[in-house]
């Protein structure tokens, strides 16, 4: 009970200047979700921000970002995450940055163009749907 009586007084004092909103219908939480206390509305950040809407960018809690959330891998294709950048594996048929372009090469060949050698050195390269393996 003391938690949630701490955690209303510092939502109450930060959030004093949204309290003529009685419900979310009339609070636009930008970046956050919005709850009614005792009859006012207040919106609650994410991580990154801050403000009586969370529309400031807070510089002490950096955004978290995820390149892959939307996806933007178009036609199926799997969305990889690397820090703030992407890539993209698509399934058969496609390739690009975005698997946005169609081909009539197999999974191996496709590999083969990109890395300028044979994936599978010494052994046999077998197509699948949604990439290749070595065998």
């Amino acid at each position: 009970m003391k938690i949630l009586v701490a955690i209303l007084l510092v939502v109450a004092i930060r959030e004093s200047t949204a309290g003529s909103c009685d419900n979310c219908l009339c609070l636009d939480c930008n970046h956050g979700t919005c709850a009614v206390i005792r009859g006012t509305a207040f919106c609650f950040c994410d991580t990154g921000y801050t403000g009586t809407y969370c529309d400031v960018v807070d510089p002490n809690r950096p955004v978290v970002s995820d390149p892959c959330d939307p996806n933007p891998c178009q036609h199926s294709g799997y969305c990889n995450a690397f820090g703030n950048s992407f890539t993209c594996t698509c399934v058969s048929g496609r390739r690009g940055i975005t698997c946005q372009d169609v081909t009539n090469l197999t999974p191996c060949q496709v590999a083969a163009e990109d890395l300028g050698r044979d994936p599978c050195p010494m052994q046999t390269c077998i197509s699948i749907q949604t990439g290749y393996y070595c065998s």
